[in-house]
Formats: structure tokens, C-alpha cells, sequence
């Protein structure tokens, strides 16, 4: 971002919007070729990408999960073609919000995709280096402090729950704090095991099959940050366009429940003032389910493959 301090307020703002938009739709694109033979028509991948939760929200405010996105399409393409150790270089990038990695990194060594790891370790250690030369190592620090006395503002609701879409950001706004942390770990613990599930048939990355695993781990890592927040869920734009191939092993309210959590968010919008909870996360978790018994469903072939 340092460059667009060279720029008046007015056009940094422009050059950012403009960026965010060129990057989401460069990652639909890419999106779509990964899914070939059995991509969605043009009209409709453009169309989902077009109506994706809070993208107009987001692209008005300035926020940077397009920047997500982009990297984690980008790490996905790359995957799909063998190029195993530049996606891992690709997906350090994501540590710009460490959260993103949180289910990530774990499966990587899960699967003993090793060149991945080695990928990752390589871009983070450039990253923190040029962050220590450009600002300080100090800097390092005061970030994990910022994270802390944000995470107090969360536990003690001092910063209102009702944007999130992670699973404490659910519970916390309805129980108290020592119930919250509870049931939250309960709830990801299942998140986890149907995780695990769906990862532990080591398909081939270029396969069919990887592309359900991938859209579970993206929608997983959404209900499993500890502040991810609704502009979050322009994320989505991955398992809606990678569930498409594999819509016959959904039943067919899958699309009900999409609509709703591309439409949610809108809502929130509008009466934020008047919900205490954010319904998007018993969806997201609600999709979790659906792409895990998918998984289950795929498995003997994946298995005779």
C-alpha cells in the first residue's frame, strides 16, 4: 500500500477499487479454466462471481479479501498443474492475515505435501525479512499486541459480533464467555474431523476429486478464524464455482442454501442494528456438512482412481 501514498486520497482510492475489482475477476477466470471439461457456462461462473456475498459492500469500503482470493486461486491453479512448491510460495502470501492459514499449513503436513511446506517457509521468511528492512522487527511485536487487545474487544463484545462468521463470533453474542469458548470448540472439533475425512484419500492433485477437498478447506478455514469478518465471505466464490462439476452428488436444496448465504449478508446490512446473531455461520457450517458427505460420496471412485 505504500506506493498509493504517493497519490491524493481521491485517486489512491480509485487505483485500489480498480485493482480489487481486476483481481476478483481474474480469479473467477481462473476459476473457471481449473474446471474444465466440466466447468459451469461462462454466463454462469460471471454470474455467480457478480452476485458474491458483500462484493459491491466490499469493493466500496476497500477491503482486501480480493487480495485473499486472488492468492488463494493462484495457489489452487498451481496445485492442479504439479507446481507444487510455487503454490506454497504463493500461499505465504496469505500470512498477511495469519488466519487464513490456520487449516491450510496444518493439512499440507496432514498430507505430507512436503514441496508445499518448503514453499511456505521460504515465502514467510521473505516476507518477515523485507517486513523487518522496510519498517522493523519491532513492528512484529506491536502487530501480535494489536491482536491481542483486538481479540479483548471480541470476548468482551466491546466490538459488535454481529459481522462475523466465525464459529466464536456466532456462540459469543449468545451465551457467556466460558459457554462460547465451549461450544466453540465442540463445534470446530467436528469441523475438524469431517476435514480430516475429506483429506485423507490422497488423491491426485489435477483430479476431480481434489477440487471438493479444496472447497471444504476454504470453507472450513471461514467458520475457524478467530476474527474473520462477513466481507470474509467473497471466498466463497471458490466452492460455489468448484462444487459445480459435482452438483449431482448434492441434493438439490444445495442451491437454496447458497443463495441464502450469498443473500444473508445484505440483510445485515440493512438490520444490523436488529439481529444479535449472524445466521451465515450455522449455513456455512450447514455447507461444511454437504461437502463432506459429497466427499463420502466421491470416495470409491476416488479410491478406484
Amino acid at each position: 500500500m505504500i506506493p498509493l501514498s504517493f497519490f491524493s486520497y481521491v485517486v489512491a482510492y480509485w487505483i485500489w477499487i480498480t485493482a480489487t475489482v481486476l483481481l476478483y475477476f481474474l480469479s473467477i477466470g481462473i476459476l473457471w479454466k481449473c474446471c474444465r471439461p466440466k466447468q459451469p457456462p461462462l454466463g454462469l461462473a460471471l454470474a455467480i462471481g457478480g452476485a458474491a456475498p458483500v462484493l459491491y459492500w466490499l469493493t466500496t469500503t476497500g477491503h482486501s479479501t480480493a487480495i485473499a482470493l486472488f492468492f488463494w486461486t493462484v495457489g489452487f491453479y498451481l496445485l492442479k498443474r504439479q507446481r507444487v512448491l510455487c503454490s506454497g510460495f504463493i500461499f505465504a502470501f496469505l500470512s498477511y492475515r495469519a488466519q487464513y492459514l490456520i487449516t491450510l499449513l496444518p493439512l499440507l503436513i496432514f498430507r505430507r505435501i512436503g514441496r508445499a511446506i518448503v514453499g511456505i517457509a521460504a515465502g514467510l521468511f521473505l516476507l518477515i525479512g523485507i517486513g523487518g528492512v522496510v519498517f522493523s522487527f519491532d513492528s512484529y511485536l506491536k502487530y501480535i499486541d494489536a491482536i491481542t487487545n483486538f481479540s479483548h474487544r471480541i470476548a468482551t463484545q466491546a466490538q459488535p459480533l454481529s459481522f462475523y462468521v466465525t464459529l466464536y463470533g456466532f456462540f459469543r453474542p449468545l451465551l457467556p464467555q466460558a459457554w462460547a469458548v465451549t461450544c466453540t470448540i465442540a463445534t470446530a472439533l467436528l469441523l475438524v474431523y469431517w476435514l480430516l475425512q475429506t483429506w485423507r484419500v490422497a488423491v491426485p492433485l489435477q483430479s476431480n476429486g481434489f477440487d471438493l477437498q479444496y472447497a471444504m478447506l476454504v470453507t472450513t478455514t471461514l467458520l475457524l478464524m478467530h476474527h474473520g469478518f462477513v466481507y470474509d465471505l467473497l471466498l466463497l466464490t471458490i466452492p460455489a464455482l468448484l462444487m459445480y462439476p459435482h452438483r449431482a452428488l448434492f441434493p438439490p436444496y444445495y442451491k437454496i442454501l447458497l443463495a441464502l448465504i450469498y443473500i444473508t449478508p445484505y440483510f445485515l446490512l440493512l438490520f444490523r442494528s436488529k439481529l444479535r446473531m449472524n445466521p451465515v455461520q450455522p449455513l456455512l457450517f450447514w455447507l461444511c456438512f454437504e461437502l463432506y458427505r459429497a466427499n463420502l460420496k466421491l470416495r470409491p471412485h476416488q479410491v478406484a482412481a
